[in-house]
């Protein structure tokens, strides 16, 4: 599986990539602060997964992040990770593209629940935060 971790914070970014390297046996992992970088390297390569962390922006900067990811690599599932949860906002992630939807902190059996979901093509959200969409 070839993954891609777009986080501007060093620490989440390097635990991350930690996490999956532990979860995964057979899992490249690439890292960068944000969509430019990974375009940049990957322009002309096939992802498998965007892990794709979403705060400091404002909604339209966030939305355009999901769309540049989905057009740019068509056949990656794109996981949106945020601090906080908003239940207006998060259904628009996956109108808009994502396959999944983690809080930003999620690590351990989260993290590696959502990464196979979502590389089976099903969606991915937390049953705690599902029932908060309901």
């Amino acid at each position: 599986m070839k993954t891609a971790v777009i986080e501007k914070r060093s620490k989440a970014r390097t635990d991350l990539i930690n996490e999956l390297n532990f979860q995964f046996d057979r899992t490249n992992v690439y890292a960068f602060r944000d969509l430019i970088n990974l375009y940049d390297e990957f322009a002309n390569s096939p992802l498998d997964v965007i892990l794709l962390s979403l705060d400091e922006m404002d909604v339209p900067q966030q939305m355009a992040n999901i769309q540049f990811a989905t057009k740019c690599w068509p056949l990656a599932k794109v996981v949106v990770m945020r601090e906080t949860f908003n239940r207006t906002i998060t259904p628009r992630y996956f109108r808009t593209g994502a396959s999944g939807y983690l809080p930003a902190k999620s690590v351990g059996e989260e993290l590696g629940e959502c990464m196979k979901v979502v590389s089976a093509g099903m969606r991915y959200i937390p049953t705690e935060l599902l029932v908060k969409l309901l």
